[in-house]
């Protein structure tokens, strides 16, 4: 149903609301048996008490007066990984302002397209969902939440994937992210995994675990002769810059300069030798990282 600012899953169907239905069969004529019946199927499976291996994490999001918050993921005896019943087509946006989130399940080969809701069949390594989230003429940013009724297995973990950032961090529920628009407008990918480690590495896209915060680790060894490796991370993409520089402030080695980087742990060696291939003295060097905004530098000291 939708209630002039989203859709809403409802009950029952009173005169002269706005509701979205989707069939297979096509036609305009909707028929429904005059008789009372509890056996609503979608409703029973998620909200009814689930089996020990079954769970369920809704998906809600807001921006100003707009939202979508019936939209749920997870796992059932009875599902399959394409299309089954526990699915549910996403309605259509209304009007010119709105917030959305669905499945992008359009390679499905049974009743492909988006979806609000995608369940999957219970796997003990775990399972992965794909989900967009867009918004139009927002107020500048949408709050997505992530919350569920009951526990995962011991063993998993969440991880949530933005695919175009490149940036993988776990979660714990119940969650909440702030997304910002550009001129009001939102298109965001994401993968949700939930699953071991393991089953985590097998379909994190290439994207690793993602840092927290900015770093350059201290160089080891230090003292160094011949080589020193350097560690850096990265919470997010950058412009990067990671040079040696001499005590009197002169540039000898650059290993990036303004180079577009992805979240992650990064690693370098420093071989003693300055940019044009000649051993450096003994003495006292700084690496120094700029990243974005962030400036750190670290002290080594080079002994032949």
């Amino acid at each position: 149903m939708y209630d002039g600012s989203g859709w809403v899953h409802a009950d029952q169907l009173n005169p002269f609301g706005g509701y979205f239905i989707y069939t297979t069969s096509g036609g305009n004529n909707l028929k429904i048996p005059a008789r009372e019946s509890g056996q609503n199927f979608h409703k029973k499976s998620m909200f009814a008490q689930l089996s020990e291996d079954e769970w369920t994490i809704q998906l809600k999001a807001f921006s100003g007066r707009n939202h979508d918050q019936d939209n749920f993921l997870g796992v059932r005896r009875a599902s399959a990984d394409e299309w089954d019943i526990t699915d549910m087509m996403d309605p259509p946006p209304i009007g010119n302002s709105y917030v959305n989130v669905f499945f992008p399940n359009t390679n499905w080969i049974i009743n492909a397209g988006q979806y609000s809701g995608d369940f999957k069949a219970v796997k003990q390594s775990g399972n992965y969902f794909d989900f967009s989230v867009v918004a139009a003429k927002s107020d500048g940013s949408v709050t997505l939440r992530l919350e569920t009724a009951n526990a995962l297995p011991q063993d998993y973990r969440l991880y949530l994937i933005d695919k175009e950032r490149r940036i993988s961090q776990t979660i714990t529920l119940p969650a909440e992210l702030i997304l910002k628009t550009e001129g009001g407008r939102l298109h965001k990918n994401y993968r949700l995994v939930a699953g071991t480690a393991d089953f985590y590495e097998r379909n994190n896209l290439g994207v690793g675990p993602t840092p927290q915060t900015f770093a350059l680790s201290r160089n080891y060894p230090n003292p160094f002769n011949p080589r020193t490796t350097l560690e850096y991370q990265l919470p997010e993409p950058c412009r990067v810059t990671l040079c040696i520089y001499n005590n009197l402030g002169q540039r000898v080695r650059t290993f990036a300069d303004n180079e577009l980087k992805y979240p992650g742990y990064y690693q370098v060696i420093w071989d003693g030798l300055s940019d044009k291939n000649v051993s450096v003295a003994s003495g006292v060097y700084w690496c120094m990282l700029k990243a974005g905004d962030f400036v750190q530098t670290r002290k080594m000291l080079f002994i032949k």
